[in-house]
C-alpha cells in the first residue's frame, strides 16, 4: 500500500493565529514585563541601601473601615479642663518602629524621672518598616533606624475602637529632651498612625481607628546634647479636624545614617552597622497647651 499524501487542510498545531489571538499574546506578554517591573522598583530601593522616610506602625491582621467612617472619627475628650494636656499621663510609648530589637526604655517621663530610651544601633530584629516584606517574603536587612511612638492603647496603633484622643482645643506641643554621653541627631514627630501590616497577605491595609493627623515632622532634626533643651511646637496651624483623634501624639526616631553609622553589605548580602554604637537619649515633660506660642509661626523643617 502506498503512502498516504499529507492532507492540505490546516491542523491546530500550523493555523495560522487571527489578528484577535496575537492581540491577546501581546497583551499577556505586556502584563508579565509590567509584574516583573513593579517587583524591581518594590527590591531595588533595599538592595541601594535606601531606608523609608515614611514610619512604620506594629502588625496586625484586620480589616478595614471605609474611608468615609475613617474621616469622621472624633477620640475621646481629655478628662480634664486643664490648658496642659499631659502626654505621659494617657499615652505610653509602647509603638517601636524600625529596629524594634535594638530598643530599652526605662522610666516615667516626668521632671524626677525622665523616660530613658537606649537605642543599640546593631540592626537587631524583628524590623518593623515599609520595607519589612518583599515579594511577600520576609526581607533579613535592618531598617536602619529605630523610634518610639507614644499611643493610648494596648495593642497596635489605630486598631482599637477607643484609642485616640480629640486634642483640638490645644495649640502648642512642648517638651525637654537631652542625650546621654554622645551627642544624638533625632527626629521628633506626631501622627501617622494610618496603616498596618496585613501578616496573611503580607501587604499595608488602612488601620480600622486610623490618626487623624498624618505624619509630621516637628523640627529640623535638633542634636541632642547632655543639656537638657526645652522644644516648642505651633499647631495652632493644624485645622480641628487634623487633631479630632490623635493616635500617634508624640514620638522620635533616629537614623543610622544621620548619626554617621556606616552600612556595609556582606559577601552574603546582609547589611550590618560597619561602626555600632548606643545611642541613648531622655525625654520629660511631654505637654499639649492650649496658649499659643506668643510671635511665632509653624516651625517647620525648612522654614
Amino acid at each position: 500500500m502506498g503512502r498516504k499524501k499529507p492532507s492540505s487542510e490546516s491542523t491546530p498545531e500550523n493555523t495560522p493565529k487571527t489578528t484577535k489571538e496575537w492581540i491577546q499574546v501581546i497583551v499577556a506578554l505586556i502584563a508579565a514585563i509590567a509584574t516583573i517591573a513593579a517587583a524591581l522598583i518594590a527590591i531595588i530601593p533595599v538592595l541601594m541601601g535606601d531606608p523609608p522616610a515614611t514610619l512604620t506602625t506594629p502588625t496586625v491582621s484586620i480589616p478595614s473601615t471605609s474611608t468615609q467612617a475613617q474621616n469622621t472619627l472624633t477620640g475621646k475628650m481629655p478628662p480634664t479642663n486643664s490648658d496642659q494636656f499631659s502626654v505621659t499621663q494617657f499615652y505610653k510609648p509602647t509603638q517601636h518602629m524600625g529596629d524594634r530589637g535594638d530598643i530599652n526604655i526605662s522610666g516615667v517621663g516626668n521632671s524626677n524621672n525622665p523616660i530613658l530610651f537606649t537605642y543599640s544601633a546593631y540592626g537587631n530584629g524583628p524590623h518593623e518598616w515599609d520595607y519589612k516584606y518583599v515579594n511577600k517574603e520576609i526581607n533579613p536587612n535592618p531598617a536602619r533606624f529605630a523610634g518610639i511612638m507614644f499611643i493610648d492603647s494596648a495593642g497596635p496603633g489605630g486598631t482599637d475602637p477607643n484609642n485616640g484622643f480629640d486634642l483640638s482645643a490645644y495649640k502648642t506641643i512642648k517638651w525637654e529632651a537631652r542625650s546621654i554621653q554622645d551627642s544624638v541627631d533625632v527626629k521628633f514627630v506626631i501622627g501617622g498612625v494610618t496603616w498596618v501590616w496585613d501578616e496573611q497577605t503580607k501587604e499595608r491595609v488602612s488601620a480600622p481607628y486610623p490618626d487623624s493627623i498624618k505624619s509630621s515632622i516637628l523640627m529640623c532634626e535638633p542634636t541632642l546634647t547632655e543639656e537638657w533643651q526645652s522644644f516648642e511646637y505651633d499647631i495652632s496651624g493644624f485645622t480641628p479636624d487634623m487633631l479630632q483623634h490623635v493616635v500617634g501624639v508624640f514620638g522620635w526616631t533616629i537614623d543610622w545614617g544621620d548619626n554617621n553609622i556606616i552600612s556595609i553589605t556582606n559577601p552574603d548580602a546582609s547589611i550590618v552597622p560597619e561602626n555600632p554604637r548606643n545611642l541613648i537619649i531622655e525625654i520629660r515633660n511631654i505637654y499639649y497647651d492650649k496658649a499659643a506660642i506668643a510671635n511665632s509661626a509653624r516651625k517647620n523643617c525648612g522654614s
